[in-house]
């Protein structure tokens, strides 16, 4: 059972055991976790962020059927469609493996009744708990407030979870690694086919009997800067044009 379902059980006996190796969080940076590059890194699209979509997409693509009493399901389907339940679970499935839990706040009416659930940014949230590791409580500290939650006020999905963590395992920060490494990949060759997609050239210009002073030779340079792919050269005799670094980039394929 993850401790996260301990919240839920009224007992008034406490475990024996108590939460080992506990480190004290510092908040917006729990458990040492960088939240904020792991949210820049989905926000920014590609590969990584399809992988992450790819969770939800498969787990609630083919949809759900409730079971029981035909009034209470058409009922209960109603809320459902009525909270917006897909939506929820893609969105508390997406923060869970990104940031490692998917914090949303349940808004009940002053009778107590459920009314409907409000997705928050988790790292924003401390998870606070006992030396026993029960939840307390949850903390959101933004702009300058700070708001606690008691724990039958929020529901949590983490889908990777430690034994005696309270907090939810990221998939992006277990693969932090992997991912910067193939974006410093992605990002080198490019620079490398930007540079030396095209050949480079070193333009020699005078001769033994016409020095070109250092200004002229300045006004050449310029000439040559904004060469493009389908560039023709046209210069004087004194003007020599050799390409160089004409093989480009090799091994882009692989």
């Amino acid at each position: 059972m993850n401790i996260r379902a301990l919240k839920f059980l009224k007992q008034k006996v406490s475990p024996k055991t108590i939460l080992a190796g506990r480190r004290k969080m510092e908040y917006f940076n729990t458990m040492n976790r960088d939240m904020q590059r792991c949210e820049n890194i989905y926000r920014a699209g590609g590969l990584v962020s399809q992988a992450i979509d790819s969770y939800p997409l498969f787990a609630l693509s083919s949809g759900y059927v409730l079971e029981g009493a035909p009034t209470l399901v058409k009922k209960t389907q109603t809320w459902l469609d009525k909270i917006d339940i897909d939506g929820l679970m893609w969105q508390g499935m997406v923060d869970s493996l990104v940031y490692g839990d998917g914090i949303q706040e349940n808004v009940n009416s002053r009778k107590g009744d459920l009314l409907y659930l409000v997705p928050r940014n988790p790292k924003y949230f401390t998870i606070d708990v006992d030396e026993w590791g029960m939840i307390e409580s949850y903390t959101q500290r933004a702009n300058d407030k700070t708001t606690k939650l008691k724990p039958k006020q929020v529901t949590n999905l983490a889908l990777l979870t430690l034994s005696g963590e309270s907090y939810g395992q990221s998939l992006l920060q277990r693969a932090i690694d992997d991912v910067l490494r193939d974006t410093r990949t992605a990002e080198s060759t490019a620079v490398a086919i930007e540079r030396h997609g095209y050949p480079r050239f070193h333009i020699k210009a005078g001769s033994e009997d016409n020095h070109y002073d250092d200004e002229a030779k300045k006004q050449i340079a310029r000439e040559f800067e904004e060469l493009k792919a389908d560039n023709e050269f046209i210069s004087d005799p004194d003007i020599e044009i050799v390409a160089i670094d004409a093989a480009g980039v090799g091994k882009v394929k692989e």
